[in-house]
């Protein structure tokens, strides 16, 4: 992919075509995104958000700073990438994109919560939920109702938290999207221990911790054996 954003970009200096070189500098900066260059992938997007200003082309705008949105994340810098997402939304309602206002929207829940701005985040959760529902996003739905579980359970709403995360995983299952399942699981694992039913909390998180081991994701299965200890120290066992 960067050998051919490349390839773009000299040829589009050779034609002067400033649109060819922001698209170029564009899919360069999510390239490097993949590769984990995250100074480099920033340097390509604001290269191509500066085209896209001279070009004025709107939906480009707004998925530049997507782009920008997920390199800060990525950084650490919270306050930068909910700018950046923000302003991708409002390109997105502007120009009428439900697709491009449900990835925004939940870039800023996870930027949200990060935040600890957990009202906030439930209040874009919501948004999520229902443009997911009304364009008939049955993938989406789920990661919403995920999504309003982990807010909410974030300021400690648990049995809230416990209706939308009990929504949202039997579509995970439906679709077999096993590595949301398994996130869904360890949140479910969470609420259940808020709610001090420990027992119901192990069986979340051994079967999380199934899902990732089957899936080799090792660096993630930390997340599902720290809960499952939790659990099984609330029930005595260890």
């Amino acid at each position: 992919m960067l050998e051919t954003a490349t390839q773009a970009k000299d040829l589009s200096q050779q034609v002067d075509r400033p649109d060819m070189k922001q698209e170029a500098f564009y899919q360069m900066a999510w390239a490097h995104v993949q590769l984990e260059n995250l100074d480099q992938a920033e340097e390509n997007a604001r290269q191509s958000l500066e085209l896209t200003m001279q070009t004025k082309d709107r939906m480009r705008e707004g998925n530049v700073h997507n782009v920008l949105g997920v390199i800060n994340i990525a950084q650490g810098r919270y306050a930068d990438a909910r700018n950046h997402i923000e302003k991708f939304l409002q390109v997105a309602q502007e120009i009428g994109n439900k697709n491009r206002e449900l990835i925004a929207l939940n870039s800023l829940v996870v930027i949200l919560v990060l935040l600890g701005e957990y009202e906030m985040a439930v209040e874009y959760c919501s948004q999520q939920l229902n443009l997911s529902i009304e364009v008939g996003d049955h993938v989406i739905e789920g990661t919403a109702c995920i999504n309003l579980a982990w807010a909410t359970s974030a300021k400690g709403d648990f049995p809230v938290a416990e209706e939308y995360v009990l929504r949202g995983l039997p579509i995970k299952r439906e679709i077999q999207q096993l590595e949301a399942l398994a996130e869904g699981l360890v949140w479910l694992g969470h609420i259940k221990l808020g709610l001090h039913q420990p027992a119901e909390a192990e069986q979340a998180f051994r079967e999380s911790l199934d899902i990732r081991q089957k899936l080799k994701q090792d660096a993630l299965q930390a997340e599902a054996m720290s809960g499952l200890g939790r659990a099984l120290f609330a029930q005595g066992k260890i």
